[in-house]
C-alpha cells in the first residue's frame, strides 16, 4: 500500500536494497552485492574485474583483453582483418585497410570509392557526391533542404 522507491548503489542496475545489488551497469561487475570497475581498458563488458567479454568499437577480444583494429577500422576479430570501417571510410577488401571516402561523404564502397552513398551532416547529396549545405538562414548552422 505505502511502498516507497529507493536508490540501487552507485553503477546497479538492479537491487533488492539501497546496499544490495543483484546486476551492474557495463562495464561494473557484480562482486558480494556490490558493483566493482572491470580494468580492462576498452571493454565494453566483463566477466570480472580483471576480465573482458566484449569490446568496444574499434578492439576485438583476445585473451580476456581487448586489443586494437586496424586504422579506422571499427569492426574486427583480429589485428589482421577489418569487417566495417568507421563512418567515412570504406574497406578495401584486396589489402584489409580503411581507406578515406571524399570529403562529407559518411560511406562509399570500395568499387567506386570516389562516389558516395550517404553524407555528413551538413552536405547535400547529389548524384553520387556531397555538397556542402550553405544555409541562406541568418544564424542557421545546418540545414536540411
Amino acid at each position: 500500500s505505502g511502498s516507497t522507491c529507493l536508490h540501487c548503489p552507485s553503477n546497479c542496475q538492479t537491487c533488492t536494497s539501497s546496499t544490495s545489488c543483484t546486476k551492474c551497469m557495463d562495464p561494473y561487475v557484480l562482486n558480494n552485492q556490490t558493483c566493482s570497475l572491470c580494468v580492462i581498458k576498452n571493454a565494453q563488458k566483463c566477466s570480472s574485474t580483471v576480465a573482458a567479454s566484449s569490446c568496444q568499437s574499434g578492439y576485438y577480444l583476445s585473451n580476456s583483453y581487448c586489443q586494437s583494429c586496424l586504422l579506422n577500422c571499427a569492426t574486427c576479430s583480429s589485428a589482421y582483418d577489418c569487417s566495417k570501417c568507421t563512418t567515412g571510410y570504406y574497406l578495401n577488401t584486396s589489402i584489409i585497410t580503411c581507406n578515406p571516402c571524399p570529403l562529407g561523404c559518411s560511406a562509399c564502397n570500395q568499387f567506386t570509392p570516389t562516389q558516395c552513398t550517404s553524407c555528413n551532416d551538413g552536405y547535400l547529396f547529389s548524384s553520387s557526391s556531397c555538397l556542402l549545405n550553405t544555409c541562406q538562414i541568418e544564424n542557421c548552422i545546418y540545414c536540411s533542404n
